[in-house]
């Protein structure tokens, strides 16, 4: 019963140490989203400026994996050999079937 006590005071007190005022979380929440976005958005731009290649090629290939791209029709490399293009066979093997003697 002490326990239940103990434990009832301490998260009173917690309960008044928050601020009220502080309802409103969503604003803070928007505020530290827009500093990390702008803090990464600086890395980006001074990694950018050492490397411009290396951020071209990256920056094109995220795009591409974030779907921002449209996709690009008529880009095949023609890699396949004509024996890839043949089906493969979906029947029973001959060396599969019993002998008939």
């Amino acid at each position: 019963m002490f326990f239940i006590l103990r434990c009832l005071f301490w998260l009173g007190l917690v309960y008044l140490a928050l601020p009220l005022s502080g309802l409103d979380w969503r604003a803070d929440v928007t505020d530290a989203q827009q500093a990390v976005q702008e803090a990464a958005g600086e890395r980006v731009k001074d990694w950018c400026l050492k490397d411009p290649a290396t951020c071209a090629k990256n920056a094109a290939e995220a795009a591409d994996l974030l779907g921002l791209l449209p996709p690009q029709k008529g880009t095949s490399q023609n890699t396949l050999q004509p024996g890839d293009l043949k089906p493969t066979w979906r029947g029973h093997s001959e060396t599969a079937r019993p002998s008939r003697g």
